[in-house]
């Protein structure tokens, strides 16, 4: 008879919920900024008269500012608590946006975005660490991927809520709208976040320096080697697949936004049913997991690759759900892994490590699929760019992350 078995260094479970509700808040409102903005794209392209890259080059903005601080974030997340962690980096997302009225061109929108990256880089490490922690290892999988659901979801409700924001009150009213919305948040984190003592592993109390040697460990480089060819194929699609639908498949603004919904639709069921497959399935071996979304990736890049004349609107949907649960699907699995591969007194720095990683991938990925599609006036290559990031991303996964990361 199966039986929950509350492990020994664990609370009260039902204050494990409080913790998973605010980590999943904070990705909800993180992705209405860097999603919203591909849903957006279609109003402020024009307004501001950007060429595609310049398009990308803003979803790039983004990462670039994660990029510079998430190593001294990750680091500063094992050492200080979450209150502060999180809703400081929430604090200064929710500071820039509502300064993005003032942006009247290129180089200040891309300034205020590059800002908004240096608060995202909190968030991640910030509500691994505290899920990790207050998460025993046959849920974690599941209760990360739960958490990372808050990033399909904020694109949803973005997609969803903030075109028709945008045709009402313009697309700046929209953007100040996710910054109220951030603001809030932070408030709900500083009202209700706690910290958890660190479990005993057994390990010596130097185990917190001994990066270097968690550095040295190939599952590491294998699981951020992963996440970078995956990241670009997640923010190619949230980037331009509005713009694709748009373009070549004759939809209206409003429309060719919910074509991006529904593949945020298809990363929120995935990002769930990979965990409950990684932890339940393959009994925590989180390789083949993320080989398998691999593979489903470049069949659906492929097929998108070949639509390149107006398509039935549901065959479109279909593929559109199928890209998402897997091309934006696979982050809560890649999150697991670091998580188990550090010590519990380093999850926020490995986390911030693999994360610099991938936001290679991600903030290359959009200008270069952008200037793919302005050099060859077409968006068959652009796509086939991300079949190939994908098939990279499934090769890596299976060659190099077969055997089950070390649990704590």
């Amino acid at each position: 008879m199966l039986r929950w078995r509350k492990p020994p260094w664990a609370r009260p479970l039902d204050y494990c919920w409080v913790i998973l509700g605010l980590g999943f808040g904070a990705h909800v409102v993180d992705a209405m900024l860097r999603q919203g903005f591909s849903a957006l794209a279609p109003f402020y392209q024009p307004d501001l008269g950007l060429s595609r890259t310049e398009v990308g080059l803003l979803s790039a903005a983004m990462s670039l500012g994660g990029v510079v601080l998430l190593l001294p974030a990750g680091r500063l997340c094992d050492r200080v608590s979450l209150r502060r962690a999180l809703a400081g980096g929430l604090a200064v997302i929710a500071l820039a946006l509502v300064a993005v009225p003032l942006a009247g061109s290129f180089l200040p929108l891309f300034a205020l975005l590059f800002i908004t990256g240096l608060g995202h880089a909190w968030i991640s490490p910030s509500t691994s660490r505290a899920v990790a922690l207050w998460f025993p290892p046959r849920r974690r999988g599941t209760a990360m991927s739960v958490k990372q659901t808050g990033n399909p979801l904020g694109g949803i409700l973005t997609a969803a809520l903030l075109p028709p924001i945008a045709l009402v009150a313009g697309w700046r009213a929209a953007v100040v709208t996710i910054g109220l919305a951030t603001a809030l948040v932070a408030v709900l984190v500083l009202a209700s976040a706690r910290e958890r003592e660190l479990p005993a592993t057994g390990r010596s109390a130097k185990a917190a320096a001994g990066l270097r040697e968690l550095l040295r460990q190939p599952t590491l480089w294998a699981a951020s080697a992963v996440a970078a060819a995956f990241s670009a194929a997640q923010f190619i699609t949230t980037t331009y697949l509005a713009l694709y639908t748009k373009e070549v498949h004759a939809q209206d603004a409003v429309s060719a936004a919910t074509f991006l919904a529904w593949a945020l639709a298809g990363g929120f069921v995935g990002r769930i049913f990979w965990g409950v497959v990684s932890d339940c399935l393959w009994g925590g071996a989180r390789g083949p997991v993320l080989a398998l979304i691999g593979l489903i990736a470049t069949l659906a890049a492929l097929a998108l690759g070949l639509a390149t004349a107006p398509w039935p609107p549901l065959l479109l949907v279909a593929i559109a759900l199928v890209l998402g649960a897997s091309a934006i699907g696979w982050n809560g699995v890649y999150l697991t892994v670091l998580a188990e591969t550090a010590d519990p007194r380093t999850v926020g720095t490995v986390t911030a490590v693999g994360l610099m990683v991938a936001n290679l991938g991600l903030a290359g990925g959009p200008p270069l699929f952008g200037w793919i599609v302005d050099l060859t006036g077409s968006y068959r290559w652009g796509w086939w760019l991300v079949a190939l990031s994908s098939a990279v991303a499934a090769g890596i996964a299976w060659a190099g992350m077969r055997r089950t990361a070390r649990r704590w």
